[in-house]
Order: C-alpha cells, then structure tokens, then sequence
C-alpha cells in the first residue's frame, strides 16, 4: 500500500500570526511536523502545502530544496475554507493516481506527534481498508457534552436531549454516561476514494486512534504556544518527536 503524507501550513491566522513558524524548542511548528512525517518512514512521499512563499522559503531552507511543496491557492487558504478544497488541490497537484491507497493529513499545531503513532495508526488502518473510510486521532474529552447548554431565545436548552431512563444526561452523574472522545490535530488518515467518491476526507466510517498526555496538545492560542515552549525548555523534553 502506498500513503501519502501531507503537512498544511496556511498563513493568516489570526489569533498567533504566523503560528506554523512559530518555534518550539528552537524549531519551527512546520518544520517540527515535516521532520517527524519523514522520521515515521511509512510514506512514499511528504509534501507540504501552502498559500506561502515565505512558508515555504523556510523549508527550502531548512531541507536543502529537497522536499515537495505545493502551492494552494488564497481563496481555499482562508480561516473558513474546509480542508476538502486543499485536499482535493494537493490530489490534483501531485497528479495523485486514483488508485494510490492513502494520505495523511498531518497538522503543523501538534508539535508533540510521535514517530510511534504514526506508524501504529497506519497498520491499524490499512488493516481496515474493506470497512473503514479514514482514522483520525482523539483523546477522551474531559468537558462531557452532556453537561452543555445552548441559548434559545431567553432560556437554555441541553446540546444532548437524551435520557438514562427518565433522567436526562445533564443530571446524571458523569460517570454514568457513556464515553465521548474529542478530535485532536494529531493525526488523520483517508483512502483516496473517500475524497474522490463521497467528497469528504472523513467519510461514513470513520475510526478512532486514541492518545493521550502531550500528544494530545493543539496550539490554538499564544497561551498554548508558552505552554508548548515551557513543556520543551523547562521539562527537558526530547526535540525528536
């Protein structure tokens, strides 16, 4: 089976500007993802794609010209545009046979990915190729949805309206309630078939890579950023993820 590996890296964030260049532990967000894509050794290529020329001037740099880079257009790059659009551009692109098995989306906001998982999710994925449209990581949730609430007009009402007998989920005890797993940024991986034949790079049967600890942290925010650093400068952690 062949798997293709690729790292988006959009410029214009907006809550930390230039967020996918931004460093942790001396190294860049961008450069954290790609180096680890390639340490995994699953893929046939990795590829970069980005609406940035500076982006990726930075990984020229960095990987003496010698990696793939793609260029999406602005207007599937902005803050609203779903990832389908890049997806689909980087197929076309890449001149991407149809009949090639798998791609990896792999996100610059999670700085502690491992080589591990990587490699773990691939074989429980294409073990599952008859059944399973993609993979993505998640973790267990620690904010059960159970416990939400909704404005509607001047009252609130439950995200969930269901019930363990006569009791709604919002006032039964947490542990009660069946487990929920959040997405994390870590890791997806589809068939090409899922983008081309139901347009989506989920699909309907989607399964589930649990982690957990560090993997699991997003850089959404300057706040996460710091965290990230202090994680890396102060704990001592190893660059190689």
């Amino acid at each position: 089976m062949k798997i293709i590996g690729i790292v988006p890296a959009r410029s214009g964030s907006v809550r930390v500007k230039d967020k996918n260049i931004s460093k942790v532990g001396g190294i860049s967000l961008i450069t954290r993802a790609l180096n680890t894509a390639k340490a995994s050794g699953i893929f046939n290529r990795v590829v970069l794609s980005t609406d940035s020329k500076k982006y990726a001037n930075i990984v020229k740099e960095e990987f003496d010209g010698e990696l793939e880079i793609i260029y999406r257009p602005r207007d599937i790059s902005g803050s609203l545009s779903p990832d389908i659009e890049w997806v689909k551009h980087a197929i076309k692109s890449l001149s991407i046979d149809l009949n090639e098995d798998a791609i990896a989306i792999l996100r610059c906001t999670s700085p502690f990915r491992t080589v591990e998982s990587i490699r773990n999710c691939w074989e429980k994925f294409k073990c599952a190729k008859v059944t399973a449209d993609s993979i993505r990581a998640v973790k267990l949730t620690d904010k059960h949805p159970a416990k939400m609430w909704i404005q509607d007009e001047q009252y609130i009402r439950p995200i969930l309206p269901y019930k363990n007998a006569d009791v709604p989920w919002h006032s039964c005890q947490t542990s009660s309630l069946p487990e929920v797993y959040e997405q994390t940024a870590s890791l997806e991986m589809l068939w090409t078939d899922t983008v081309v034949k139901k347009d989506s790079i989920a699909g309907q049967n989607v399964m589930h890579y649990i982690t957990s600890g560090i993997e699991t942290i997003d850089i959404n925010s300057l706040e996460d950023l710091e965290f990230a650093k202090f994680l890396v400068d102060k704990m001592e952690l190893n660059n190689d993820f």
